[in-house]
């Protein structure tokens, strides 16, 4: 009998990815320094001395999670993302076989006309019209951001049909854009959406494959509590 993951067409294996690891990228020069942008492209940003060192250490983690094999990176346009995958595989374990895509798909949602000067202006009206709903002057809003990983994952999906498709896959991206794509994947609702915070730098949340083919979350995620935030903003 035939495992529950595997089908057999004209002699080649078709198999769903043993785990989904999903990561956010290491420590960058936005997140220490949000006049940052003031002088470079959110696309050029890279990491901080930090950062760095946060992804040589996570990848002695994540390694061990892989337990050799083959994994393949689905990593946010970005210096930062490159950079995280770079530091991260560079000392990953000789047995690891690893490659990445470039996926526009899982971009960071896109700030439009956000500046150092009405930054702040922005944020309080983001978070007083719910950040799913609110649209960035010129940007996106949160429901086109779910459009788009709706999209993404409809296309994991189908990729997971190819011949011989790695046992691994990590999708490296933004912190919350990895809540988006978790809400997605799993159909949570806006309301517990709302209530989790972003993971942090080089966090990692791993979805492991069952029995009956779907998945499980095998880690706990931290809510957010708006009380222990000095920056949170009330929505009226």
């Amino acid at each position: 009998m035939l495992d529950f993951h595997k089908t057999i067409n004209e002699g080649r294996c078709k198999m769903n990815p043993r785990k989904i690891i999903v990561m956010r990228h290491a420590e960058s020069q936005e997140d220490i320094d949000k006049t940052v942008y003031a002088h470079t492209a959110d696309l050029d940003i890279a990491l901080s001395k930090n950062g760095e060192a946060q992804a040589i250490n996570v990848s002695a983690k994540l390694s061990g999670m892989l337990s050799g094999g083959t994994v393949h990176f689905y990593m946010s346009p970005g210096l930062r993302l490159r950079q995280t995958y770079e530091f991260v595989t560079a000392r990953f374990s000789k047995i690891i076989t690893h490659s990445f895509t470039v996926e526009t798909l899982i971009l960071k949602q896109f700030w439009g006309d956000v500046t150092v000067e009405n930054r702040r202006e922005i944020e309080i009206a983001r978070y007083k019209e719910g950040v799913l709903v609110y649209r960035f002057p010129n940007g996106e809003s949160g429901h086109q951001l779910v459009e788009r990983f709706k999209l993404f994952v409809e296309n994991l999906r189908n990729e997971f049909q190819k011949d011989n498709f790695p046992e691994n896959i990590v999708i490296l991206t933004h912190g919350f854009e990895m809540r988006i794509f978790l809400m997605v994947w799993f159909g949570w609702s806006v309301s517990y959406f709302e209530r989790l915070a972003n993971p942090r730098n080089c966090e990692m949340v791993t979805l492991s494959l069952r029995s009956d083919g779907s998945y499980i979350l095998e880690d706990s995620l931290r809510m957010y509590d708006p009380a222990s935030n000095a920056q949170h903003i009330a929505r009226k």
